[in-house]
């Protein structure tokens, strides 16, 4: 008897890993780009006395790399880092979103 390949049953088996691989959700992205805002600024705020016009240039700095980096990561990735690991593709994704900010902002 010949059997039919059917598309849909590759999915329904790749569902989970598809859903982990894909891009966050708008609310997911808000969230991120919040927390990473607030981590940036502190981490560059920390022992520095800025005069306003540097800090406004560091929050715009830090809001684009939040920004960035929320239209690049996984769910995956985001994942692992809440268990403590930091995957490669990672680690690039931040180079390049610290690449296009600082060439907008310094």
């Amino acid at each position: 008897m010949l059997k039919i390949f059917r598309p849909h049953s590759i999915l329904i088996f790749f569902l989970p890993s598809l859903l982990f691989a894909s891009g966050l959700s708008d609310t997911e992205k808000n969230t991120f780009i919040k927390s990473s805002y607030t981590t940036c600024y502190n981490k560059n705020l920390k022992n520095n006395n800025y005069n306003k016009e540097q800090k406004e240039v560091i929050s715009e700095y830090c809001s684009c790399q939040g920004r960035k980096m929320a239209n690049l990561v996984t769910k995956k990735e985001i994942k692992d880092i809440s268990k403590g690991k930091i995957p490669q593709s990672f680690i690039q994704k931040n180079k390049t979103a610290r690449n296009y900010c600082l060439k907008k902002y310094y």
